[in-house]
């Protein structure tokens, strides 16, 4: 339990609980009792509570208040089911607009609040070598137009947050 850095006045926080994202909640067994544990560890050091996210989720869990679409991994699964990718040197890669347009497909899981992630880039082969994935042609007016879309879509949806991942 990380309390100085959640009493941190640059940590960010939502009603002023501080937000704390689970990257693979579907992983993490006893989600359930350490969110118990936590906000209860939370409540006695003053804190008002904390906010969970749960990312890479696979059903619902009633112990977190929001869910994060994972970039860019989920719409890199969504393009390779649908065989969209080409393999160069053994390295599975993937167009990066055709990756965008996945992330805008992305609908809020199991009715809860649910915030978007855009993607800046992606290359794992440096630590994954020829079995690593990348997204290829990716440019700055690509990301642009593409995060102006998903900001829109969510302030549609009433999330204070956007999130980017891979910078």
């Amino acid at each position: 339990f990380q309390l100085p850095f959640f009493r941190d006045v640059r940590f960010v926080k939502r009603e002023g609980k501080p937000v704390f994202i689970f990257y693979s909640a579907v992983d993490i067994k006893p989600i359930e009792e350490m969110s118990v544990c936590w906000r209860e560890l939370a409540r006695r050091a003053g804190l008002p509570g904390l906010f969970l996210v749960g990312a890479r989720m696979n059903g619902p869990k009633s112990c977190l208040d929001a869910a994060l679409i994972y970039e860019p991994r989920n719409s890199i699964n969504a393009l390779n089911h649908a065989d969209k990718l080409e393999i160069r040197n053994g390295i599975r890669c993937f167009d990066y607009q055709m990756a965008w347009e996945k992330v805008l497909e992305s609908q809020p899981f199991f009715e809860y609040k649910t915030y978007f992630c855009g993607i800046s880039g992606y290359d794992d082969t440096p630590r994954r070598g020829q079995s690593g994935e990348t997204l290829m042609q990716n440019t700055p007016e690509i990301f642009r137009q593409y995060l102006t879309k998903l900001l829109r879509k969510s302030i549609e949806y009433g999330n204070e947050y956007l999130f980017i991942n891979a910078w």
